[in-house]
């Protein structure tokens, strides 16, 4: 075996548990919210006045299968749903305040997060980090 298989052994074995941990802790951000619907209130946030089967395109999903999402967001009142004025049988989201208030939440929880999980690192350990990362997304590019 050699020396970068034992790293790889080591990584798989120690830090990968450590990322499955992370994005569930992220996951938890709002009570009552799902990743999916945190997902889709900032799409529609960043993009007003979206179309159902515009969210359904960037989302890379159906239009079926995200309508029970949309539906439940709807129902939350964190969207509303506008028919267009041209088109009957088109529908434009638009997020409300509630909506809002719920990806302000989701904001700072994940910011309060990251500062207790990163608090073990000093700042040049921080840069350091943000570096590997940086390198290892471009390997991602490569795959």
């Amino acid at each position: 075996m050699t020396e970068r298989d034992k790293l790889l052994a080591v990584f798989d074995k120690e830090i990968v548990p450590v990322f499955k941990d992370f994005f569930v802790y992220f996951k938890s951000g709002v009570k009552g919210v799902s990743f999916a619907q945190l997902h889709l209130l900032k799409m529609i946030e960043k993009n007003p006045l979206i179309t159902v089967k515009e969210v359904a395109g960037l989302s890379h999903i159906t239009t079926a299968a995200i309508s029970q999402t949309i539906n439940n967001l709807i129902e939350e009142k964190y969207i509303i749903k506008q028919q267009s004025k041209e088109d009957k049988r088109v529908y434009f989201l638009q997020i409300t305040e509630k909506g809002i208030d719920v990806l302000e939440e989701n904001r700072n929880f994940r910011k309060d997060m990251l500062k207790k999980i990163l608090s073990p690192l000093n700042d040049s350990e921080f840069k350091d980090l943000i570096s590997i990362f940086a390198r290892i997304k471009e390997g991602f590019k490569e795959r």
